[in-house]
């Protein structure tokens, strides 16, 4: 895990709501930006340690068969 907190630097006035791309919560303060996954902001390191673990596993997954790609705009043959 490689990243850093970072303040929100925001004007007294400033509405804006910003939510942590992995669990939606809301943030207020601070957010942790992750090396791996740029551009995103998380509530917590833990939620990137997560994201990269779920990320894994469904590689991992997928490796074995045990996933198939979506495909879109087909409908579901056992439905």
């Amino acid at each position: 895990m490689s990243g850093k907190w970072l303040p929100f630097e925001l004007a007294w006035y400033d509405t804006r709501i910003f939510n942590c791309s992995f669990c939606g919560i809301m943030m207020a303060r601070e957010y942790w930006v992750d090396d791996e996954f740029p551009g995103e902001m998380f509530c917590e390191d833990k939620c990137a340690d997560v994201k990269r673990r779920v990320r894994a596993e469904f590689a991992e997954a997928k490796a074995a068969g045990r996933v198939e790609e979506a495909t879109h705009g087909e409908e579901a043959s056992d439905v």
